[in-house]
């Protein structure tokens, strides 16, 4: 069933979309002096011609509350990506059980979702919609990309970096970083958008 613990993702076909985030609000380079912000990572995996192309994107956010309410905007984050790159029947796969089974319910309007995490839930399924999204629990183990990009957010170099190290992309350019290269939400910023 959606929104309950999956022990592994290797039976999941299509494309996979990890999500995490560093709750810890810390100062991040590149922004303002003075601000701080959370980390937030995505890694994607998407099947192509027999082979794989994964995106791994690390980005922060503002402060928020509580480690719930900065995991559901790092979920709504991996949605707009996910949209942008226009994936159709993605699975979401997360470390946090609460959120995984309110996002797995499509009800924002449930008496037991946190009205702290209804807008981001709201923006993820607006952004997927039309895509048929699917979405697990995952352990911290098997969501370890995402959890060491959005911890890796704090130690970037504060610049945006994009770099393609695809196979499949080297007689062009490539066309993933060519959907991201202006790619911009409210409420984050981007620091680093990896293809290979």
């Amino acid at each position: 069933m959606q929104g309950r613990t999956r022990k592994t993702e290797l039976l999941i076909v299509g494309p996979k979309i990890y999500t995490d985030a560093a709750f810890r609000t810390k100062k991040v380079p590149g922004l303002s002096q003075g601000e701080v912000a959370t980390g937030v990572g995505v890694y994607i995996s998407m099947p192509f011609n027999q082979k794989e192309t994964n995106v791994q994107v690390q980005a922060s956010a503002s402060p928020t509350s509580n480690p719930l309410q900065v995991e559901s905007l790092a979920l709504s984050f991996a949605a707009h990506l996910a949209s942008q790159l226009n994936i159709a029947h993605p699975t979401f796969l997360l470390d946090c059980l609460a959120l995984a089974l309110v996002a797995a319910s499509g009800n924002i309007s449930d008496s037991a979702t946190p009205w702290n995490i209804r807008k981001s839930l709201a923006s993820l399924f607006k952004c997927t919609s039309n895509f048929h999204p699917r979405v697990f629990h995952i352990s911290r183990e098997i969501n370890g990309i995402a959890h060491n990009l959005a911890q890796q957010v704090f130690h970037s170099d504060g610049h945006t970096q994009h770099s393609c190290f695809a196979t499949n992309h080297s007689e062009v350019s490539c066309p993933l970083l060519h959907l991201l290269s202006n790619f911009q939400i409210q409420g984050f910023r981007i620091h680093t958008i990896h293809c290979y």
